[in-house]
């Protein structure tokens, strides 16, 4: 598993697996919110904390 921050979401989907994974057990709403926030989103803690925010909503 890479620990190196990503340039953006896109980036750390296709090299980490675990995050991957999550991304595809959020719900379409949540996913559609991280892809909009896709560059400010450079690590797995980043992408928790965005669909927390999402799952708010």
């Amino acid at each position: 598993m890479n620990n190196q921050p990503s340039n953006n979401l896109n980036q750390l989907l296709s090299e980490n697996n675990a995050a991957k994974e999550y991304f595809m057990s959020l719900s379409e709403q949540e996913q559609g919110f991280l892809q909009q926030c896709t560059f400010d989103i450079h690590t797995v803690d980043d992408m928790y904390r965005y669909a927390k925010h999402a799952a708010k909503k």
